[in-house]
Order: structure tokens, then C-alpha cells, then sequence
């Protein structure tokens, strides 16, 4: 059960992540093969770039990390379809968090952690969060805010009041 406040900060940072997803995809042609629509894979020769944000880098990573030549093969196969998948999945939570009491089929409770775990790799990355010494890092800051008195940077740092497009707001 959440508040409205929460679902609002959820369905915010699922928006983010969603807009994330779709700014690789923007300007990409779309297939008229419907083979291709459904599947999701991209059959057309051309290369597709590693994803410049290390955010969306996460989202979509390398699939061989040995053979580069391999890796941009599977990505130009499969980056277009999974992309779309994580996107579906995000529409999805979104539109579930905003029913009142909802009560979720197995396909949505899906599609609920898959959006969720997006936004939680999404934070991670932004926040810097690549260790456990990392993880002791941003306790430690977070302890330290509430010690000092500090409740609104505490409150903004737990309750995620982040921008996951370019990073945390000051």
C-alpha cells in the first residue's frame, strides 16, 4: 500500500527511466517488416552505438565483454527489442501504481519489478553506487544528514527526489 505521494515519486522516476530508454530510440527508423516489429530484432546491417550514458549503458549492457565484434552484433540485433520490452514494462507499472488499490495479475507484478529494477539500476548509477564500499559511503553521508540536523537533504537523498537524466539535483 503507498500513499499518493509515493506512487507520484515512483511514477516519476519510471517516467524518467522510460524517457531514458526512448531518447536512444528516437530518430531510429521503424521496420515495415512485421516479423521484425514482433520480434524485435534489427535485421538492418547498420551498427548500433554503445549508449553514451552510463546509466542507460547499465540498462543495456554489453552482452560479451571479450569480443567486442560479438557484442556489437548481439546489440544490433537485440537492443531495439529489449529497449521496447523495458519500455512496455515501465507503461505498465506506471498504469498499475496509478489504480487506486489495485490488485495486480502475475503479468503486471512482472512488469512491476522488471520497472522497478530499471529505476533502482538507474539510481545506482547516478548515485555512484558500484560497491558494497560505495553502499557504506552513501549510508555513512545519510547518517551523517540526519545527525546534523539535516532532515530535507536526508528526506530528498531517501525518497528519491532525483533526476535520473542528468544526474542528482543540489
Amino acid at each position: 500500500t503507498l500513499d499518493p505521494q509515493e506512487v507520484e515519486i515512483l511514477v516519476d522516476l519510471l517516467l524518467q527511466v522510460r524517457a531514458l530508454l526512448d531518447d536512444g530510440a528516437a530518430g531510429r527508423r521503424r521496420s515495415t517488416d512485421p516479423l521484425v516489429e514482433l520480434s524485435g530484432l534489427d535485421l538492418s546491417p547498420d551498427p548500433v552505438p554503445v549508449p553514451e550514458d552510463p546509466a542507460v549503458a547499465r540498462l543495456l549492457p554489453e552482452a560479451h565483454r571479450e569480443d567486442p565484434e560479438a557484442a556489437q552484433e548481439f546489440r544490433r540485433l537485440t537492443e531495439r527489442g529489449l529497449r521496447r520490452r523495458k519500455s512496455d514494462a515501465i507503461s505498465a507499472a506506471v498504469e498499475a501504481l496509478r489504480v487506486p488499490s489495485p490488485s495486480l495479475s502475475m503479468d503486471v507484478a512482472a512488469a512491476l519489478l522488471k520497472a522497478m529494477t530499471d529505476v533502482r539500476l538507474v539510481l545506482a548509477e547516478r548515485l555512484g553506487l558500484h560497491s558494497d564500499e560505495d553502499a557504506v559511503r552513501i549510508h555513512s553521508t545519510v547518517a551523517r544528514l540526519a545527525a546534523e540536523q539535516h532532515p530535507m537533504a536526508t528526506l530528498a537523498l531517501l525518497s528519491g527526489h532525483v533526476e535520473l537524466r542528468s544526474g542528482l539535483h543540489s
